[in-house]
């Protein structure tokens, strides 16, 4: 059940993600083949690249990709390295998955912080008229 968990945070994650490369990306963005992408960290890279914020978060998603298929083997195996890098400390199961938790929390926040100001500039500019008629179309939603 944690497996899954850990699954369903990765996921929302990809759709924020998603959603983001489509508003950010122009005309140019093929969303089906960004969609198509099977590694939650290569879709943050990209996302990073286009608001201009590099990170190194995409090796604490490995990690944590890494823990949760170990949880998902019938008798999982010694997780501690991965925990460790996630954390940043040797935590218990428990403890550690309130701290990816978190982690999921924060990043979701400061990407949705950085992307709605690369938004409002590339609206601001009109580089962006496709993401004009979208609100438009979507009552200002």
């Amino acid at each position: 059940m944690t497996a899954n968990q850990l699954r369903e945070l990765d996921r929302f994650l990809c759709v924020l993600l998603e959603e983001a490369a489509a508003l950010l990306g122009g005309p140019d963005h093929d969303a089906a083949r960004f969609a198509r992408l099977r590694k939650t960290a290569e879709k943050l890279h990209i996302v990073e690249r286009m608001i201009g914020m590099p990170s190194d978060h995409g090796r604490r998603l490995a990690a944590i990709r890494r823990i949760a298929a170990r949880l998902r083997q019938p008798y999982p195996t010694p997780q501690a390295r991965d925990i460790a890098l996630v954390c940043g400390a040797a935590l218990e199961l428990p403890l550690a998955l309130q701290s990816i938790a978190r982690f999921y929390r924060d990043l979701g926040n400061h990407l949705m912080k950085n992307i709605l100001a690369r938004h409002k500039t590339l609206e601001s500019s009109g580089a962006c008229p496709q993401v004009k008629a979208a609100i438009v179309a979507c009552g200002g939603i």
